[in-house]
């Protein structure tokens, strides 16, 4: 992900079409006005919700202001747009950062291969909802996948989806005019896949919504000993195992590598261990007998060497109690592998043909090409652009004497960084403001196609912390826009300046699941389900939104409306009737045999009407769970009558907005605990998490309560909800996905597999549905229905651990000056507002100060 265009830091922090995911911490969102990347919405939350400027106020101006159209980047005359922010970006590179305020310099200073942009009429007026996708940085994308096939992992009758050659533009040069060709992106990819450096934001490429061939393996190298499971493809592949004399099996040949067999530890089959069953009654007599003497000789993986003997007993029982197909014995096995030495040369992403083609191949398939051969949405979503550094400064940034490797780029300095965007980094000053000015070296000054845009010549953004401090410069005229504070939305939402913007952010109350952090008289209470099912029952989420974020709405739900399934079809996931399933059965309505739902006391025929009815608030059962999470721990010793209750609340720093959030829920927990063992036992205390490192301080239990999210990727549900809920980069590191299983019907199209009560536990069913490496069955490409079906099981599953509980999907309220105008303020999907690249100013520089020191404090009320 890189930038989709030069909008992002007014519109949001990151392309709202990108592949990837970001997290955030809600202190920070709450103090500052760019507003998350977001697509649309059919929600109407007040007049002014879609098309933010709609004269609501039909009073007297104050003001007589022409609204002037762009007059775009050859305009002589000077135009700085000045904004705020409650974070400064401490990372100016993608190869190391996935949090979003890094993305507000990362978009601005990178630039496209494929981009978005409006859809015309016949008359020149922009398409409501239209769009189209163009090439940028690019001029070509070719499917090459005939051409590779044999080659990098791609099968010899491959003929599509595979391989892609992107042909850069010629005249891409750097901030500096060093030209910039395809062997720039390799060396980029050598460096974010490096064994040496090992950036987590590697994982973008070897675990993301698609696969760079070879790329794990590159990034892995070297590492010894790694439990590598027997399975390839559940059902269909699996390894080929030869016994020695001594009836041990090996892989390939008798001096492979030996195969193991999980006794006491899970297993791709299972998250129980065989001896499980065999204390359960499935594996009885003699083979019952050596399985349990085998399990006294584990070794640290809970593992033996594998024999004739054993696979015949794992057969059968496979056979009897499993799908019944040959070899599934071996989803109890696997082997020690060790990562061969890799040149990057082997890996899927490489030049082709001449110096400006960049080659990616891809493990799966990827179609961002239509049937005509023309750019698909998918271009701009899927390859969009890479990451990219300039070799000679990264070169001398490295520093090679840690382990990992460390590098400087991107950070600290304005030396640091290179551009190849529209803006480039002119000054930067620690907790005090950044720079953004023209980059005269950028391609597109002078194309056609951007004709009449990127008016704005620099961008000022200062470090301010409260709100208030910002509002009084918004109306000195000082910042150019403005989030609407609880405070003042009241008078200000029907200002014809006012407008409001759908995101693809859902902001949750996550809990600290690190039970080694637990303390009795503190925390500890954190462990019981039940003290966290009270939590989410505690919370009135409507009453949260008007009392700390009015323009927000309440939610239940990981993905908010913004998550389409099917983009070319308007597919939104929220509206189907697996999502809506999803939240019922999460949050305790009882599905009836002929197909109503009964919520509380109340029976709705209507899955609708039914799903209308739960608000996730009820502060009698809460009061409930309270009883029971006391009574469990007093029962445990982790309890003793009188025990105080101390939860830390994270935050980067103290302000009005994060102290309104605080008391929030601080009351909504008194109330939960009236008239129970722990009535005004509970206290919520500040902590002072880092403004770096605020997520792994959470993940690593330094503090108890993560106000936060995850956001993007809307074109991709299966992905966001999998990636950042389930897999690697959730937020509850404590809470073990394997010790959560599914069973479910499976049902497959044309070709494909079917199952009944298919039971996997969450990690499998997300590996299956993204099909990434190493999973039992690839779902990826299984009917949608099916895909809704798993999805919307995944969700609820997660909900009833009450780990992250979803608080609300945000919206965020904005004024915007009168000095600037977006083209248009009925948001679009992929373009949003048209943020700076369509930007139009209404006061060159001189003009806005003239004007601003005759009409002193300004008023927005109109």
């Amino acid at each position: 992900m890189v930038r989709r265009e030069a909008e992002q830091r007014i519109e949001g922090t990151f392309p709202p079409n990108s592949k990837n995911f970001y997290f955030f911490a809600e202190d920070k969102m709450a103090k500052k006005w760019q507003k998350v990347a977001t697509v649309a919405t059919s929600a109407v939350l007040a007049c002014s919700l879609v098309v933010g400027m709609t004269a609501c106020n039909k009073g007297e101006q104050p003001y007589e202001i022409e609204k002037r159209a762009s007059t775009g980047w050859e305009d002589e005359r000077e135009y700085t747009y000045n904004t705020y922010t409650a974070q400064l970006p401490a990372v100016w590179t993608q190869l190391n950062t996935k949090d979003a305020a890094d993305m507000e310099i990362i978009s601005y200073i990178n630039s496209s291969f494929y981009e978005y942009d409006y859809a015309y009429d016949e008359n020149g007026e922009i398409v409501p909802g239209g769009f189209e996708v163009e090439y940028s940085a690019a001029t070509d994308l070719e499917d090459v996948t005939a051409k590779y096939a044999g080659r990098y992992g791609i099968p010899e009758d491959a003929t599509a989806g595979k391989a892609f050659a992107i042909t850069l533009r010629n005249d891409l040069k750097w901030d500096d005019g060093t030209p910039i060709h395809a062997e720039d992106f390799v060396y980029t990819m050598s460096q974010q896949l490096s064994p040496n450096y090992l950036f987590a934001e590697a994982s973008n490429y070897y675990s993301g919504n698609y696969i760079i061939h070879n790329a794990q393996n590159y990034v892995y190298q070297g590492q010894e000993n790694v439990p590598t499971s027997c399975m390839v493809v559940a059902g269909s592949q699996y390894q080929t195992v030869v016994a020695d004399s001594d009836g041990v099996l090996h892989r390939d040949t008798v001096d492979g590598a030996t195969i193991y067999v999980a006794l006491t530890a899970a297993s791709d089959w299972s998250t129980k261990p065989l001896t499980a069953y065999v204390q359960a009654g499935y594996i009885e007599g003699d083979d019952a007998d050596l399985i349990l003497s085998l399990a006294e000789e584990v070794n640290e993986d809970g593992a033996v060497p594998m024999t004739e003997e054993l696979q015949s007993v794992l057969d059968e029982f496979c056979r009897t109690y499993g799908g019944g197909y040959d070899n599934e014995w071996q989803e109890f096995c696997f082997y020690y592998y060790t990562y061969p030495k890799m040149d990057f040369s082997e890996v899927g992403f490489f030049v082709g043909e001449n110096e400006n083609e960049l080659v990616i191949v891809v493990d799966g398939a990827l179609y961002p090409l239509d049937e005509n051969g023309d750019l698909a949405y998918g271009a701009a979503y899927y390859l969009e652009s890479f990451p990219l550094v300039k070799r000679d400064l990264w070169e001398k940034l490295e520093n090679r004497t840690t382990t990992p490797w460390t590098n400087t780029y991107g950070t600290a300095k304005v030396e640091n960084i290179a551009s190849w965007g529209p803006y480039k980094l002119t000054e930067y000053q620690s907790g005090v403001t950044y720079t953004l000015e023209r980059n005269e070296e950028w391609y597109g000054y002078g194309l056609e196609q951007y004709a009449l845009q990127y008016q704005t010549d620099r961008i000022v953004t200062r470090y301010v912390a409260e709100w208030n401090t910002a509002w009084q410069s918004f109306q000195l005229g000082q910042f150019d826009g403005i989030s609407l504070d609880p405070t003042i939305i009241s008078d200000y939402r029907n200002s014809q300046r006012a407008y409001f913007t759908p995101s693809t952010a859902t902001a949750c109350l996550y809990l600290n699941s690190i039970e080694e952090t637990y303390e009795k008289g503190k925390n500890i209470m954190l462990k019981y389900d039940a003290f966290r099912e009270a939590i989410s029952l505690s919370l009135d989420r409507e009453d949260f939104c008007a009392q700390c974020s009015p323009s927000s709405l309440a939610s239940l739900g990981y993905l908010n409306d913004m998550y389409y399934y099917d983009v070319e079809h308007g597919g939104v996931y929220r509206e189907t009737d697996q999502a809506k399933t999803a939240i019922l059965k999460a949050y305790g309505a009882v599905e009836n045999e002929d197909g109503s739902w009964t919520v509380g006391s109340v029976t709705y025929d209507d899955i609708d009407e039914a799903e209308a009815a739960i608000t996730g608030y009820n502060v009698t059962l809460a009061r409930e769970k309270m009883t029971e999470a006391y009574e469990a721990a007093k029962a445990a010793g982790d309890y003793t009558d009188g025990d105080p209750i101390v939860l830390t609340y994270g935050i980067t720093e103290q302000s009005a907005s994060v102290e309104r959030q605080r008391t929030f829920y601080q009351n909504a927990f008194n109330a939960a605990t009236e008239g129970t063992p722990l009535e005004g036992k509970i206290t919520i205390e500040y902590f002072m998490m880092s403004d770096a490192n605020w997520d792994k301080e959470f993940m690593d239990g330094k503090y108890d309560i993560a106000s936060a999210g995850w956001q993007n990727a809307p074109f991709d549900p299966f992905y966001l909800l999998g990636s950042s809920q389930i897999g690697s980069d959730r937020f509850q590191k404590g809470w073990d996905p394997d010790t959560v299983t599914l069973t479910l019907d499976v049902k497959g199209g044309e070709g494909q597999q079917s199952f009944e009560d298919l039971t996997m536990t969450l990690t499998e069913w997300n590996e299956c549905l993204q099909a990434l490496s190493g999973c039992r069955y690839d779902f990826k490409n299984y009917p949608i229905e099916t895909k809704l079906e798993i999805l919307a099981a995944e969700e609820t599953a997660v909900l009833q651990t009450y780990w992250g509980i979803p608080v609300r999907s945000v919206y965020e309220g904005s004024l915007m000056s009168y000095k600037v105008d977006y083209i248009n303020y009925e948001y679009n999907t992929f373009m949003g507002y048209g943020g700076v690249r369509y930007m139009s100013y209404n006061f060159d520089d001189t003009e806005w100060a003239a004007f601003v020191a005759e009409k002193g404090t300004l008023n927005y009320t109109f």
